[in-house]
């Protein structure tokens, strides 16, 4: 402890502590986890002369080795600004890796005012089997890692943790730095060498970030799951390392770049001067998209260049993900695609997605915004594509207008196995006018969901037609035109579903109608049909005509059922029902009207009761 301290021997102390501070005061500390604190008003606020008569450039300086396995390194300064060049010079070795089960400790802290430079080896690991790495904690207003600089904290059954100018998102109590440098000769170890998962790397800077090394998180090679990587400067980034967070027998890890906004540019990186925004290059994306996740959260906006060649192409075995604030995610030029083997999620809270193309050849596509703009076309042809309102708004899907719009031709443009529109955190759905071919490319069914509670699903003014479809709703289904459906479908309602006097709903296979709390209400006269049957699993009134045919193919496989307990009721208006089979453990009342029971197939016999009496119908 002095004003000036440097090492350029070996300092061992093997399950020990060992401090090297700068200051002109300090405390002991016998019982807590620190050897030593620096006292109150310590601060170096002058240059210190070195035993050569020197100014010192560095006031602690390490060039030499210090040995402290399975204890704690701590290089302390607390400095005035513009005292020396750097608080705090690591040249040389550091090693405090696990033994006896006890992980080892460096610490590096450089004061709210300090520079931390660091071109040496940082070594907290623990190679040894049933061994995991330890902590290494980088703190200053400005910290840089130059030349080959080496930090590992691997561990045989598991990373470790490693802070480099603060923690997850600058919160918590770690001290946080203004500007963070990473040279493109460094390396960051923290891997699960044998088991378990990869650690916890954090690069975070309050100001500005230029990363150029490489970072490891990855996952033991027997079992394990890869580690977490977060880098960001929040005001500026440039990001043009590398990324591994893979795991040969488990889930692929996550690289986090999260500044205030993000831009992806055409082509590779490189340089490494002067930036005014947050810059993350297409090439660079590209060349992690194997080995890890990518998550890109911006506070307000994520923008994506014109791409010479119209492709970010991410062979990767994890996910894109996407995250921006009201500043929404924008493709410049709307002949773009995102092209993914893999889920790929964009999230624009309180702003638009404005977008060329996405395609995923085997993952799904999750799309959250305040409203989709879609320029080109979605494809998941193996996966499920999801569109949900970012702020609960009404879901527009069609002609009709809402907070978050879907138009035919947008519906149209999505090539996906299963489509799925809004969730338990959207408002009400509005679908008016979509035709046979915009839901087309829907190889299996497309479901709307509107599941929040209170919300409703309409189907307005102009009839719908799609191929495969779901309805669910937490409050009812109101049907003011027709509905068709070319394969099966499915109305499930909370406390109803309305039908407007003259509507049809029609399904090419089977047709399932129910409630949780309501009644199926027809205001007037209904035709409800389908060619694979039709199952009522609510009470269902009519005030006027009802004609319901299960089987209008007439191959007499469609059958006609009630639920148990339910009835089918239509005042005193006809109620005609043809299907193959009756299945009617619930009931049938038209009062004074005529009910009147066909069997499809022509030659069909009807048995009535037990006993063998038949009666032969011909459809009409």
């Amino acid at each position: 402890m002095a004003p000036g301290v440097l090492n350029e021997g070996v300092i061992e102390a093997r399950l020990g502590r060992v401090s090297l501070a700068s200051g002109n005061t300090f405390t002991l500390d016998l019982y807590g986890d620190q050897l030593i604190n620096l006292g109150l008003n310590s601060q170096i606020t002058q240059q210190v002369t070195g035993l050569d008569g020197e100014v010192l450039s560095s006031l602690v300086s390490n060039s030499g080795a210090i040995y402290a396995d399975g204890g704690r390194v701590r290089l302390d300064v607390n400095a005035a600004r513009d005292v020396v060049d750097q608080v705090i010079n690591m040249s040389g070795i550091i090693q405090a890796r696990t033994i006896e089960d006890q992980n080892g400790t460096i610490i590096l802290r450089g004061g709210d005012e300090g520079a931390v430079d660091v071109s040496g080896t940082l070594d907290a690991s623990g190679r040894n089997e049933g061994e995991t790495g330890g902590t290494i904690h980088m703190f200053g207003e400005s910290i840089g890692l130059f030349g080959s600089a080496l930090l590992d904290a691997s561990g045989y059954s598991g990373g470790g943790t490693v802070l480099v100018g603060g923690d997850y998102q600058g919160q918590g109590n770690s001290p946080t730095a203004s500007e963070v440098f990473v040279d493109r000769g460094v390396s960051i170890f923290n891997d699960a060498l044998w088991s378990g998962d990869g650690g916890r790397s954090i690069f975070w800077a309050d100001r500005r970030m230029r990363f150029f090394g490489s970072v490891y998180a990855r996952g033991g090679r027997q079992r394990g799951n890869g580690g977490f990587i977060e880098v960001s400067g929040k005001e500026e980034l440039f990001f043009d390392g590398w990324a591994d967070t893979s795991a040969a027998n488990g889930l692929m890890g996550t690289l986090l770049l999260d500044p205030t906004d993000i831009t992806i540019k055409n082509g590779s990186g490189g340089a490494s001067g002067a930036i005014t925004t947050s810059i993350v290059f297409e090439e660079t994306l590209e060349a992690l998209s194997g080995n890890t996740n990518i998550e890109l959260l911006a506070d307000n906006s994520i923008t994506m260049n014109n791409l010479s060649d119209n492709v970010l192409n991410l062979n990767i075995s994890g996910s894109l993900t996407m995250t921006a604030g009201i500043g929404g995610i924008t493709f410049l030029d709307t002949n773009d695609k995102i092209r993914s083997n893999r889920a790929i999620n964009l999230t624009a809270t309180g702003g638009n997605l404005t977008l060329g193309s996405l395609e995923s050849s085997e993952g799904s596509i999750t799309l959250k915004g305040q409203d989709l703009i879609l320029n080109g076309t979605l494809s998941s042809v193996n996966g499920t594509t999801t569109v949900l309102s970012s702020t609960g708004g009404t879901i527009g899907l069609g002609a009709t207008g809402g907070t978050f719009s879907i138009s035919g031709t947008e519906l149209q443009a999505i090539t996906a196995k299963n489509l799925v529109i809004g969730d338990g955190t959207n408002g009400n759905i509005t679908v008016d006018g979509i035709t046979a071919a915009n839901s087309n490319n829907i190889a299996e069914a497309v479901t709307l969901n509107g599941t929040k509670a209170g919300s409703s699903v309409t189907f307005a003014n102009s009839g719908s037609s799609f191929k495969t479809l779901n309805v669910n709703a937490a409050s009812g289904i109101t049907l003011n035109a027709d509905l068709s459906a070319s394969g099966n479908a499915s109305l499930s309602a909370g406390t109803g579903i309305t039908l407007a006097n003259g509507i049809s709903v029609s399904s090419g296979g089977t047709l399932s109608l129910a409630t949780t709390s309501g009644i199926i209400n027809a205001l007037g006269m209904v035709t409800v049909s389908s060619a694979s049957g039709i199952t009522v699993n609510s009470d269902f009134t009519s005030a006027g005509a009802a004609t319901f045919d299960a089987d209008s193919n007439d191959d007499g496989t469609g059958s006609f059922t009630v639920a148990t307990g339910k009835k089918v009721a239509t005042g005193n208006n006809s109620l005609s029902i043809t299907g193959g089979d009756i299945v009617l453990t619930g009931s049938l009342n038209s009062g004074t009207g005529t009910t009147t029971l066909l069997a499809s197939k022509a030659g069909t016999t009807i048995g009535l009761g037990a006993r063998d009496r038949y009666v032969f119908y011909q459809r009409c």
